[in-house]
């Protein structure tokens, strides 16, 4: 992968030639990086989304871009699959960085629960195979995502419910059984990440985290503050007799997901075919 990364910015250093195979338009969102634009590909009038993100050393919580945004086209430019987001083109000016990408126009599932409260079952039940199978598919390929959360879910658009998995800044191809770099977000981040230890089945207790926040509402672990969520993912027993939780599989489901022992959690294969999904989609 790392010849990959090489040759395509190789290919792209011609930049203002690059940049004028396309047309920029409409700010799509913004964040601390910088900014999404749609843009037409001007001879092929192919209309793409382009994640423009502004170069500079360390963003304020030491992400180091450059070395995100290299990370992200290594493995997107190599991956094929239809719920995860597609990488098109790639080029880079003194100032900014520019990630051409499938064009994703239904929102993020974030703001889709915020928006509903929460989700019914069957919907999300739709929602989550999909986003197993892409974790299977990244786990079959040995590699983690690191930072799955529903922000970083996007639908194709606003009348389906396909959905793409999207930023790879964090993602890891896994060389040895543990990987210990702490990253990812404060509500997801899993027991044994917070013992610095990082394996494939970190990115299934994030799906368990995001899965509860679809039924519900709220994430399980929600302490005021970092430290309070570290100490209530290791400690905290969740109510599982809540009014939020309408089925038995549902909360089988979510308790073997967000299963403390990493060992004994479900892969993304035995999540797919869970009774949970198996009855809510067929």
């Amino acid at each position: 992968m790392g010849n990959t990364i090489n040759k395509l910015i190789k290919h792209y250093n011609n930049v203002e030639k690059k940049k004028n195979e396309y047309k920029f338009g409409k700010v799509l969102g913004c964040g601390s990086f910088g900014i999404v634009r749609e843009c037409i590909n001007k001879e092929t009038n192919e209309v793409y989304a382009v994640k423009i993100i502004k170069k500079k050393k360390k963003h304020k919580k030491n992400y180091n871009f450059e070395k995100m945004v290299k990370n992200e086209i290594k493995y997107l430019s190599v991956m094929s699959h239809e719920n995860i987001i597609k990488f098109k083109d790639f080029f880079e000016d003194k100032n900014k960085f520019y990630i051409v990408l499938e064009k994703c126009e239904g929102g993020e599932l974030f703001y889709k629960v915020v928006k509903n409260k929460c989700l019914m079952e069957s919907e999300s039940a739709q929602i989550v195979r999909q986003i197993c199978c892409a974790l299977q598919y990244l786990h079959s390929n040995n590699i983690i995502h690191r930072d799955i959360k529903a922000e970083n879910f996007l639908f194709k658009n606003k009348n389906t419910k396909n959905i793409k998995l999207i930023d790879f800044g964090m993602a890891k191809k896994v060389n040895c059984e543990y990987l210990t770099e702490l990253c990812g977000s404060p509500h997801y981040i899993s027991p044994e990440l917070i013992r610095k230890k990082y394996t494939m089945s970190s990115d299934i207790w994030a799906l368990g985290v995001m899965v509860f926040f679809m039924l519900t509402g709220k994430y399980p672990f929600e302490g005021k503050n970092t430290p309070k969520v570290v100490d209530e993912i290791l400690n905290k027993n969740i109510n599982w007799k809540g009014k939020e939780f309408s089925s038995l599989s549902a909360i089988d489901f979510l308790k073997k997901l967000l299963e403390r022992n990493e060992k004994k959690r479900l892969t993304a294969c035995q999540a797919l075919n869970h009774p949970w999904i198996k009855s809510q989609v067929e």
